[in-house]
């Protein structure tokens, strides 16, 4: 199963660096008040995927920190009542 995975993330990484290789032309992008910015088409999906992904691990995190908390509060009411042993259910 693991060389599986490795032949995937292979494979993944050839299609990627022949995708990058293929989209070097350059691009604008404009933005409002009459900003533009050039930068190879790559390099501008790159940034696009990276703010993407930045925006919606943002968007997560609050609920990730307010879910711990919880946790912690919970793990110490069950010390403070004596339970030693937790079941599954």
């Amino acid at each position: 199963m693991k060389y599986l995975a490795w032949v995937l993330k292979l494979a993944l990484f050839v299609v990627v660096l022949m995708f990058a290789v293929r989209n070097t032309d350059m691009v604008t992008v404009h933005f409002y008040f009459g900003g533009e910015w050039q930068a190879p088409l790559i390099f501008a999906l790159l940034v696009a995927f990276c703010g993407g992904a930045a925006i919606g691990l943002g968007a997560g995190l609050g609920q990730i920190v307010r879910q711990r908390r919880e946790i912690g509060i919970l793990q110490r009411e069950l010390l403070q009542t004596g339970v030693t042993q937790l079941t599954r259910i």
